[in-house]
C-alpha cells in the first residue's frame, strides 16, 4: 500500500508541473523541505522559495519541450503509519527522445492529516546533466552560510 501512495504522489506532482499548478505542488510538499544533491544540501523554508523551485522546473520543462516525465517508484518502505521512504527512477522525454540521462532519486513522505507530503528529497539529477537548473537555484541559509 505504501508503494501506491508513493507512486500516486509522484504522478500528481508531475501533472502539477505540466499543468503549471503551483497550488497542487504546494499541497504536496511540507516546509521546510530538505533537498540533497550531489554537491550540497539545502532547505526550502518559505512559500516563495518553493514557488521559485516550482517555476524553475516548469521553465526547464518548457525550454526543453518536455512532453513526458516518467517516474517509477521502487523500494518503498513504510517507516511508521505516517512516514514512507522510497526510491524512484525518472525519465524526462521530449516526443519520445530523452532530454537528459535517466536518474534515480529518493524521497521521504509524511502523512499530514489525510495528505502525503514530501519532507526530504535526495535528487539523482546532477549539475552536469542540467547545469542551468542548478545555476539558478537559490539556497536559503541560516545566516552562518550553512543551509537552513
Amino acid at each position: 500500500m505504501a508503494e501506491l501512495f508513493f507512486q500516486e504522489w509522484l504522478d500528481e506532482v508531475a501533472a502539477a508541473f505540466f499543468d503549471e499548478r503551483f497550488d497542487l505542488y504546494e499541497n504536496a510538499v511540507s516546509l521546510p523541505l530538505e533537498i540533497v544533491s550531489e554537491r550540497r544540501a539545502s532547505t526550502i523554508g518559505t512559500q516563495d522559495g518553493l514557488k521559485l523551485k516550482f517555476d524553475q522546473w516548469v521553465s526547464m520543462m518548457q525550454t526543453h519541450r518536455v512532453t513526458d516525465m516518467i517516474r517509477i517508484a521502487r523500494g518503498v518502505t513504510r517507516l511508521s503509519p505516517d512516514r514512507i521512504v522510497g526510491d524512484y527512477d525518472t525519465e524526462i522525454l521530449s516526443n519520445g527522445a530523452r532530454v537528459m540521462p535517466a536518474f534515480s532519486s529518493s524521497m521521504m513522505l509524511e502523512k499530514q492529516g489525510n495528505i502525503w507530503r514530501a519532507v526530504r528529497v535526495t535528487t539523482g539529477m546532477t549539475q552536469d546533466q542540467w547545469p542551468l537548473f542548478f545555476a539558478n537555484t537559490k539556497i536559503e541559509t541560516d545566516g552562518s552560510g550553512r543551509a537552513s
